[in-house]
């Protein structure tokens, strides 16, 4: 693996970590106000989104105005395919595993984000480096995971 693939990695976690503290922040505050999970959920994964790709293009993939309108297009099919499908979906099926120990409502919510957040992050980046931001001149094998 290249230094510059590690690098890559390392920049890709900690802005998508940032992106999901934003997403959970919201996430809890609007659980908080009384809104239901996967309904919070919509509204601050679609906030983390914006953040997300605006970072993760101008600088993880370095890319400036190069095929702006296809990488936005593309980042959100497959970004919206992981938030709005994936994560509801394991938040619907593990939230009321996690409602069964003796836990706080916002631990039951934040734990349920938490997971369903891992498998989209590991999906997202899949795609990002494969098909949204792949680089011209450079193989699958090389930006593989």
């Amino acid at each position: 693996m290249s230094t510059t693939t590690i690098r890559e990695k390392r920049h890709y976690s900690v802005i998508s970590l940032s992106a999901t503290a934003i997403d959970f922040g919201l996430l809890l505050l609007l659980t908080y106000a009384g809104f239901g999970t996967v309904k919070s959920n919509y509204v601050s994964s679609s906030i983390g989104f914006i953040c997300s790709f605006s970072f993760n293009k101008r600088f993880i993939f370095r890319q400036t105005t190069r095929r702006v309108q296809s990488e936005l297009l593309l980042y959100l099919v497959f970004t919206l395919i992981g938030i709005w499908a994936l994560q509801p979906i394991i938040i619907h099926l593990v939230e009321p595993m996690l409602r069964e120990l003796p836990i706080a409502n916002w631990q039951v919510v934040t734990a349920a984000k938490l997971i369903a957040s891992l498998v989209t992050f590991g999906w997202n980046y899949i795609f990002y480096t494969r098909v949204v931001f792949r680089r011209v001149g450079i193989t699958n094998s090389e930006s593989a995971l």
